[in-house]
């Protein structure tokens, strides 16, 4: 039998190697060094590398489930008990950095993991969150008509977008210091108290040409095969043309990638600046900020695919020009929120840039319950309740 010691030593190493270097660039041999064991012993515990990676969570996941139930022991209220769960969370991911790393930069990217036996780690964490919406929505605290899964990925969302910031570019400089922002404005987009109805709206479509043929065969590719695993042969194949006519137009495979959300975000720029070039308040600018958004990722799956699993893992993407278009994008939301409060549609103690956080984080989650278990089947669908939760949370019903 095996030393527990010695098992804990890998997966710490491993933790450690992989927050630093990356899955794919990390070896067995690396991970068994810094671990002062034979490569022959990580397989005595591990099936190989991947394996390991995945054994990670599970170990994280178990104390974080058991913490968890421990802090909210005694806590009646549903709201602390919500509140309790974010600051928990959050103190937990400032605490284990490396983990953080993983959690969002190699497990969420990796589509093997959510059909994995690791993944029942976090769906049991899941289960405390949801147990807790439930309750909420019994005692009439939460909205009880609200898709509940829509909750969820709306908080986790929220989550995610913000520790990507924390980790990438030190913004915010602390987790733990979000907590009450970000509770109010999920507790706002989810509380019971009757806010009116919001009605749908429309948007979005894209273009062609010879560049952007290669752009559309490599996204398909790497959308079906993922990233590492497609070849410029590949794409060369599909188009049927010469790989030497890519490199006429992209420097290497990683350029091509990076190339993809040009494409894709120019068009959705433009397009957006014609809808919300009206004079009209910040409040209807919003909506359709979210409607268009949303048109976007309905009608470019394979697009939506690549940004959840090749590019926002890919640290390298974040130092890129692509990524400059994203912040273009996404300046638009906070011209748009800043409006609001200038109006004072928007609440004026609202923390805009978690807010933005909560809006493409959330739109990121429910894409991805979308492209891996086929739930909802059309985006839109859930619409009109995210546009809820976000006014919800961000408008000034008292002025």
């Amino acid at each position: 039998m095996g030393s527990p010691d010695k098992k804990d030593a890998i997966l710490q190493s491993a933790s450690t190697a992989f927050a630093e270097k990356g899955f794919d660039r990390t070896t067995v041999s690396e991970i068994a060094k810094m671990a002062g064991v034979g490569d022959s012993t990580i397989y005595e515990y591990f099936q190989g590398k991947e394996d390991l990676l995945f054994s990670i969570p599970v170990e994280k996941t178990k104390f974080l489930v058991e913490n968890l139930e421990e802090h909210l022991r005694g806590i009646k209220s549903v709201e602390d008990k919500l509140r309790k769960l974010i600051w928990h969370y959050l103190y937990f991911q400032e605490n284990n950095r490396d983990y953080a790393n993983i959690l969002l930069f190699e497990l969420r990217a990796n589509k093997s993991f959510y059909r994995s036996k690791a993944y029942d780690s976090f769906k049991t964490y899941n289960k405390i969150l949801i147990r807790i919406l439930k309750e909420g929505q019994q005692e009439g605290i939460f909205r009880k008509n609200a898709d509940i899964h829509l909750f969820r990925d709306l908080i986790f969302g929220s989550i995610d977008h913000t520790m990507y910031g924390w980790l990438l570019f030190e913004k915010p400089k602390s987790l733990v210091e979000q907590v009450d922002d970000l509770f109010d404005l999920i507790h706002s987009a989810i509380s019971a108290e009757d806010f009116g109805k919001f009605e749908n709206k429309e948007a979005a479509d894209s273009i062609l040409n010879k560049r952007k043929a290669i752009i559309k065969a490599s996204e398909c590719i790497f959308a079906e095969k993922g990233f590492y695993k497609s070849t410029i042969a590949d794409v060369s194949q599909a188009l049927g043309i010469g790989e030497a006519t890519i490199y006429e137009y992209f420097q290497n495979k990683e350029d091509l990638l990076f190339n993809i959300p040009i494409e894709r975000t120019e068009s959705l720029i433009d397009s957006l600046n014609i809808k919300l070039e009206s004079k009209e308040e910040a409040e209807n600018k919003l909506r359709k900020f979210v409607w268009h958004y949303l048109s976007f990722f309905n009608d470019n799956k394979n697009y939506v695919s690549i940004l959840l699993f090749e590019l926002r893992s890919n640290r390298r993407f974040y130092a890129s020009k692509s990524f400059e278009l994203f912040k273009k994008f996404s300046d638009i939301l906070i011209e748009v929120l800043k409006e609001g409060k200038k109006e004072e549609i928007f609440k004026k103690d609202a923390n805009i840039y978690l807010f933005r956080n909560m809006v493409f984080g959330s739109i990121d989650h429910l894409a991805l319950r979308w492209i891996l278990f086929g739930r909802p089947t059309n985006l839109l669908d859930q619409g009109d309740e995210l546009i809820q939760f976000y006014l919800r949370a961000i408008k000034n019903y008292s002025s």
